[in-house]
């Protein structure tokens, strides 16, 4: 009998998929929007793994599991359970939030039970600082086991993760292919050309239904329709923000992410350039006569 940590994924799985996507992404960069996408144009069945966990295999740490149309709850059934009536052939797709590949390092080292052989190509997703920053934000807000030195130190840990992805796009190996949220959400031309470098035909280039993970979208809970949201706005609504203010300060210092979103990002890049010397103390602290200056 196999040992356990030799059993491939595909084994776990019971099937055999004739390709493998990777999708990594911060989380409020569109993930779930850019993954349904591909499930409505893929020529064949596709399995999906959500939210995986890196360095270990994906049938034993997925969050979520989607077979078709169909979400499943996998507090009722294993994955392996769930996949018995799933046929050789079709699409395996697999999501990691919060994290970004090392181009280095084998297919496997990501992936527990997959083989540097197998067909497989990773999607990374990126999004504008800007609504990035602001829809993270708000979404932590919104939860009430968080505090503000939390949020902060999430947000700080975030945005590191976040710059080593814009590293990778700058300069991503064969394999890895960058998608840019905005240009997807905004570009039915973009979208196509995508479906094209995948080999599908284009079968819904719609943007689809928001999807239930994570809450939905952090600003418009009760939008059901993704056209209607508004994912370009986000900063504008928590420009205001006292929380949001100091976050875009420390952002402002971080010289190797304002110089990649240079390139990356123009726009941002520009509004978060000089914002040190726009920022004002709310009270002008007078010293008392005789104090030390």
């Amino acid at each position: 009998m196999k040992d356990q940590a030799d059993i491939t994924l595909f084994e776990k799985l019971g099937f055999t998929p004739s390709r493998v996507i990777r999708v990594f992404g911060m989380r409020r960069s569109g993930n779930h929007a850019l993954i349904n996408w591909l499930m409505r144009n893929a020529p064949q069945m596709v399995v999906f793994l959500n939210n995986c966990a890196p360095g270990k295999c994906p049938a034993d740490t997925a969050k979520a599991l989607e077979i078709g149309t169909l979400g499943l709850s996998l507090s009722e059934a294993s994955v392996a359970e769930h996949c018995a009536e799933v046929h050789d052939g079709g699409v395996l797709i697999i999501s990691y939030e919060d994290f970004m590949p090392d181009p280095h390092e084998p297919v496997g080292a990501v992936s527990k039970g997959l083989s540097d052989e197998t067909d497989c190509l990773d999607l990374l997703l990126f999004r504008g600082f800007m609504n990035w920053s602001a829809s993270l934000l708000r979404k932590l807000q919104n939860n009430d086991a968080h505090d503000m030195m939390s949020r902060m130190r999430t947000m700080i840990n975030a945005i590191d993760r976040y710059t080593e992805g814009l590293e990778l796009v700058q300069d991503a190996p064969a394999r890895i292919r960058p998608v840019s949220y905005d240009r997807w959400v905004s570009r039915a031309r973009y979208r196509a050309r995508i479906l094209d470098a995948l080999g599908f035909e284009v079968r819904d280039n719609g943007l689809g239904t928001v999807q239930p993970y994570g809450g939905g979208s952090s600003f418009q809970k009760d939008v059901k329709a993704a056209k209607d949201l508004a994912p370009h706005e986000r900063w504008h609504l928590m420009v205001n923000d006292a929380e949001f203010q100091l976050l875009l300060l420390m952002a402002s210092q971080h010289g190797e992410l304002v110089e990649l979103m240079d390139d990356l990002m123009p726009q941002d890049a520009n509004l978060l350039k000089g914002y040190l010397a726009q920022a004002r103390f709310p009270y002008h602290v007078q010293l008392a006569e005789g104090d030390e200056t």
